[in-house]
């Protein structure tokens, strides 16, 4: 699953998130890539939009579900730290992940 929206601007990132939990309850494996303006989601000032969970606690919880193959691709104007099992790969990696996923979901 690649998120790209802004988690700000709609729920997108939410909805495709809860069906990724379901995927994994269901034993399908997962990797998620956040490209563009979802990488914003990881940020710590990331302010609590009302009405919907806290994304950053949600995407905290993925490894509990076994979802662990987590991939960020910042842009250069946004430098990000992140910790395991968070991995930042740049654009060749993108296209290796691309090839080695028999269905890729945009969200």
């Amino acid at each position: 699953m690649i998120f790209r929206a802004s988690p700000m601007l709609s729920c997108s990132m939410q909805e495709g998130l809860d069906l990724a939990l379901v995927m994994a309850l269901m034993e399908q494996p997962i990797s998620i890539l956040l490209q563009d303006a979802a990488v914003h989601v990881l940020a710590d000032a990331q302010p609590q939009v009302q009405g919907r969970r806290h994304l950053g606690k949600l995407l905290a919880s993925l490894p509990l579900y076994g979802i662990e193959r987590l991939y960020l691709s910042p842009s250069p104007q946004f430098s990000v730290q992140v910790e395991a099992p968070w991995q930042i790969v740049d654009a060749a990696m993108v296209a290796q992940l691309w090839q080695e996923h028999d269905e890729v979901w945009l969200w």
